[in-house]
Parts: C-alpha cells; sequence; structure tokens
C-alpha cells in the first residue's frame, strides 16, 4: 500500500471517529467529508482506489457460490450441497492467485484443497465436498481427471 494510500485511510478513519462524536456517521457523509477536505489526496490516490473497487468486484464474484444442478443426463454429484463454487482459485509459481472453472480442476487438486480447509464456518461442507469428490475419484478410477471429465464419465 502506497503511503499516500495510507495517508487516506488514516484520514478517512480520522474523519469518521470525527462524525461519529459529533452524534453519528453515514459512510457517504465520511465519503463527502473527505473530498471536500482533502481533494489533492484523494484525486493522487484514485487510480489505486479503483484498483481496490475492481479488485474487490472481481474478489466477489470469483468467491460467488451457486447451485449447480446436473445437465439433462448427468450425475447431480453435489445435490445435498448448496453453494458449490464456481471458480477454484490456484496459485502460480510466482505467488499469484489464479481462478479457474471449477468444473476445470483435477479431482485430486479439489480433494486436497477441501481436506486442507478448516475454516469452522465451511468445516461440515468442506468435508462433504472432499467426501464426494473422492467418492466420485475412486468411482473414474483416478484423480487426474478434472471434474467435468469425471462426471462426464459416469
Amino acid at each position: 500500500m502506497s503511503q499516500q494510500l495510507m495517508l487516506l485511510r488514516d484520514v478517512i478513519k480520522k474523519t469518521l471517529i470525527d462524525l461519529a462524536d459529533k452524534g453519528g456517521a453515514v459512510n457517504r457523509d465520511v465519503i463527502a467529508e473527505v473530498r471536500k477536505k482533502y481533494p489533492k489526496l484523494v484525486k493522487n490516490t484514485t487510480r489505486q482506489l479503483e484498483d481496490i473497487a475492481l479488485l474487490r468486484l472481481l474478489n466477489g464474484i470469483a468467491g460467488k457460490r451457486t447451485k449447480l444442478s446436473a445437465m439433462a443426463g448427468e450425475v447431480d454429484l453435489f445435490g445435498e450441497i448448496s453453494g458449490v463454487p464456481e471458480f477454484f482459485s490456484e496459485k502460480t509459481e510466482n505467488g499469484d492467485v489464479k481462478k479457474v472453472n471449477f468444473d476445470g480442476v483435477k479431482l485430486q487438486v479439489l480433494i486436497d484443497a477441501y481436506e486442507q480447509k478448516s475454516k469452522p464456518v465451511d468445516q461440515d461442507r468442506n468435508a462433504i465436498f472432499a467426501k464426494v469428490l473422492s467418492e466420485l475419484r475412486d468411482r473414474v478410477g483416478s484423480g487426474d481427471f478434472t471434474l467435468s471429465e469425471a462426471r462426464n464419465l459416469l
């Protein structure tokens, strides 16, 4: 985070505290006050703020879960689970995280990932994912198939 962005963050926090002390702070009022008192700082950080907003939108889209329903003739693997991800996050060699279609990930990669996930809120769901994917791997005989390929073999 750049020094300008850190300074903007401090200014926003101070403005929030000041307005809260005066009876309450609504987000849009905090933003309006910051824009009014610190226009240069806001202007100098606009590109970084856009990047942050776009990344949040992208992460929201990529993290969105959906109810995958089986197409005609397909087996509904996740019938008992709501919120199957549309995308799967993989680390690249340089440390970046890339999003790939969930259906295109190899079974063993998915199994390993869901067995390692440990968020308490999702533990039950992750355990069910790992179990269903392991059973699928065992039925098709290999974890090297993508989820889509394995579904087609059933």
